[in-house]
């Protein structure tokens, strides 16, 4: 009897200490067992230059890591293989690409990578976790053949290129400034054609622009576009301000955008009128400006822009303006449109057709409108008295759309009318200029398309 007592106290402390030493074990995550998660998709293009890297994580830390690669004939090439002494919670594979050589004949391969835990779960052998990845092996670069591109491109102005391009396994395409704006083309007229038209900004100094192309192994090819650069010199003026104007126009935008407006602080309320609330809605207007419209096109019949009738050029494109109070200047800006004045409440028409992508306040812009017509370009029109269209009304060449005013920072009714391609604001006398049209946009669709129906884009 004394003996089956005892028999049963050990056996209630076996299974008790058993019990503690199971949950300190697990609540230490000794014995976890999940297993480690690797990061990694099921199919991957591989230039066999670059490497892969892949992210492994595990709670309990990671113990063994082995990456191998299969042939479909299942030759197997082990390209890393790694015992840690301390194990890690996450780690980042860096593999390598095999020894020169390696290409399998289908193209294709298996990458395999074996991931074990640092937990006594198992039988002591732990997690186990393994990932096979379907790999398409490609080394070869896209290839780029510049069709016809304008002629020219003039500082504030815009060039237009047409170009082919061949991958089957085309990731990624655009046109690349020295200046760091990126151009993304449509696709044109016929498969593997691609169209894009392309800004210098004023108030950069150089222009370069080179077509990029990168494919889903990301082997990369970049073709510089031959456009002759012609610099052009903008006016330089400055203005005084008086008392009055500053006590006007920019106190009621001062005390309705600036949040620590003081009253007799005009100075630093016209700074802030003039740099950090125009810097604000520039940034609104080419983020509405951005889009290129249709992704496809086979024809871009644009006509040049007349949208005031009789209107009167009173302030150019490109002047800078320095502002002087007290003879001492106070600051500056860059005048990005045209501005045309007529009679008081003038209909402002387009002459394109086109999507309303922005009608709304604008600070110093006051009530504008933004059309987009296609090819990334769009045109503004700013300091409107009253909208005659709506967000994302589809508007027709000829169409008024608006009524001249003064609201935003402007002293008198007038129409501050502006170009932009992909979100940089341009000449727009290049763009009223049938000549100019004709000479950089229809001539070279027709010519790429002419070269591309009689076989001779040698592509």
């Amino acid at each position: 009897m004394r003996n089956a007592v005892v028999g049963k106290i050990f056996l209630i402390l076996l299974i008790a200490g058993f019990g503690y030493g199971y949950y300190y074990l697990d609540s230490n995550l000794m014995i976890e067992r999940d297993k480690p998660t690797i990061k990694i998709a099921q199919k991957l293009y591989w230039n066999l230059k670059d490497s892969l890297e892949v992210e492994i994580e595990d709670e309990g830390g990671i113990r063994f890591i082995k990456a191998s690669i299969f042939e479909e004939n299942g030759k197997e090439t082990t390209l890393t293989q790694e015992i840690f002494r301390e194990s890690k919670k996450t780690f980042n594979l860096k593999i390598v690409p095999p020894k020169v050589g390696f290409f399998p004949r289908s193209g294709k391969a298996r990458l395999q990578i074996e991931v074990v835990d640092n937990s006594l779960w198992n039988l002591l052998q732990g997690n186990r976790a393994i990932s096979k990845t379907l790999i398409y092996i490609d080394t070869v670069k896209p290839q780029i053949k510049p069709l016809v591109n304008s002629y020219s491109v003039t500082k504030g102005g815009v060039g237009f290129v047409i170009f082919g391009v061949k991958d089957k396994r085309l990731k990624k395409l655009y046109i690349e400034t020295n200046y760091g704006k990126k151009f993304y083309p449509v696709k044109f007229y016929k498969k593997g054609y691609f169209a894009s038209l392309v800004a210098w900004p004023i108030d950069k100094k150089e222009f370069k622009a080179t077509i990029v192309a990168i494919d889903k192994a990301n082997n990369t090819t970049r073709e510089r576009v031959r456009f002759y650069i012609k610099n052009r010199k903008y006016r330089e003026s400055t203005i005084t301000l008086n008392s009055k104007f500053l006590a006007g126009k920019i106190k009621d935008l001062a005390m309705q955008y600036k949040k620590d407006f003081e009253v007799h602080n005009e100075i630093q309320n016209f700074a802030f009128v003039n740099e950090e609330l125009r810097e604000t809605d520039e940034k609104r207007i080419h983020k509405k400006s951005l889009k290129r419209g249709e992704l496809f096109i086979k024809e871009f019949n644009i006509k040049s822009f007349y949208p005031l009738k009789n209107g009167a050029a009173v302030a150019s494109f490109g002047d800078h303006r320095y502002y002087k109070f007290n003879n001492k200047i106070i600051s500056e800006s860059y005048h990005l449109g045209l501005d045309l004045a007529s009679i008081k409440n003038a209909d402002i028409k387009t002459s394109n057709d086109g999507t309303v992508v922005y009608a709304g306040k604008s600070g110093i812009y006051g009530k504008s409108l933004i059309i987009n017509h296609g090819l990334g370009v769009h045109s503004l029109y700013s300091h409107c008295n009253e909208f005659l269209v709506e967000l994302d009304e589809k508007v027709k060449a000829g169409q008024v759309i608006a009524k001249s005013g003064k609201t935003g920072l402007a002293l008198g009714d007038h129409l501050h009318f502006g170009i932009l391609v992909q979100g940089i604001e341009v000449r727009p006398a290049e763009w009223m200029d049938k000549a100019w049209i004709r000479k950089n946009i229809t001539s070279i669709i027709n010519g790429a398309k002419y070269m591309i129906d009689n076989g001779k884009d040698n592509f």
